[in-house]
């Protein structure tokens, strides 16, 4: 797997990076995105042009119930993809740093 740089990852730095992005719960999201956009139209057809009766605050409180959960699925989906790119930074900057060490330009420095 190629990273930002164009450097290589290793086996064993490609299968964390592969084992953190599997983490994330793509049908929890999935599931939680549908359950939303059901409220959602729930609650658009029990709405009146003007107002919103009792009958429409109870789909709009389920509504926004079921947005929050979809949010807070994002938001750690969100936070497991940042894990990852910050995986690959450090992995990169020790490849960068060892191949600046071990390779030509450390010899022209002697």
């Amino acid at each position: 797997m190629l990273i930002g740089s164009g450097t290589k990852l290793t086996f064993d730095q490609q299968r964390q990076y592969n084992q953190i992005m599997n983490s994330i719960d793509l049908q929890a999201e999935y599931t939680a995105a549908s359950k939303y956009h059901t409220a959602y139209a729930n609650y658009y057809q029990s709405k009146g042009w003007v107002s919103c009766d009792a009958h429409c605050q109870h789909y709009k409180s389920i509504m926004d119930r079921r947005k929050n959960e979809w949010e807070a699925i994002k938001a750690e989906g969100n936070a497991r993809m940042s894990d990852a790119r910050e995986w690959q930074t450090v992995c990169e900057e020790a490849i960068m740093v060892g191949r600046y060490v071990h390779g030509h330009a450390f010899d022209q420095q002697r």
